[in-house]
């Protein structure tokens, strides 16, 4: 029985349009390095070497870069009723972001849904995602098994499962592409799945 629902950000709830060839050029030069930057949060910790400065320099100019994208922020469709849907069935909601925490908290303003989530751990808090979902998990005392984790990467998916939740991919352009997950083309449809 699903008591707590974890919610990615971006790509899941809202579209936070970056310029990333911005980032990766910064990042570059900061690091001294031609390195592609993806999947972006590792390559910065590895190229960062442990060098706190560098590394605060890099999620510091991240974070900058998210904020100029909050004036093109989309919402995507369903992501405010389904939040209050579960709300209001008393589910525990839970939110789990490689945004920083300035960045998601000001989405959450704009939504109208700041006081729906019972946690929110930021990049700034944890950057790996599967220590995000077992802190999530932890802070409520609850069994994995009553976590339900919605994500719109194959990265979210895989990380639920090593927390061993259970996971759904809200992400219509991965149908049919991942036969071992559980995919919805959006979010109206937890409706249903989750009881």
């Amino acid at each position: 029985m699903i008591k707590a629902i974890i919610f990615d950000l971006d790509g899941t709830l809202v579209k936070l349009p970056i310029k990333y060839d911005k980032v990766y050029d910064y990042l570059r030069h900061l690091f001294q390095t031609d390195e592609n930057f993806q999947p972006l949060i590792p390559s910065i910790i590895k190229n960062a070497n442990k060098d706190k400065i560098k590394l605060n320099d890099a999620f510091e100019f991240l974070c900058k870069q998210e904020e100029i994208g909050l004036g093109h922020l989309e919402i995507i469709d369903h992501s405010i009723e389904i939040l209050n849907y579960f709300h209001l069935r008393d589910f525990t909601i839970c939110l789990v972001t490689m945004q920083c925490r300035r960045v998601a908290e000001r989405i959450l303003a704009k939504m109208g849904v700041s006081s729906i989530f019972s946690s929110i751990i930021t990049r700034d808090e944890n950057h790996d995602r599967l220590e995000q979902i077992k802190e999530t998990i932890t802070r409520f005392s609850l069994s994995p098994q009553n976590v339900l984790m919605v994500g719109d990467r194959i990265h979210d998916m895989e990380c639920a499962k090593k927390a061993e939740c259970h996971y759904i991919l809200s992400n219509p352009e991965k149908i049919g592409k991942y036969p071992q997950y559980q995919i919805i083309s959006n979010l109206s449809m937890l409706k249903t799945l989750v009881q």
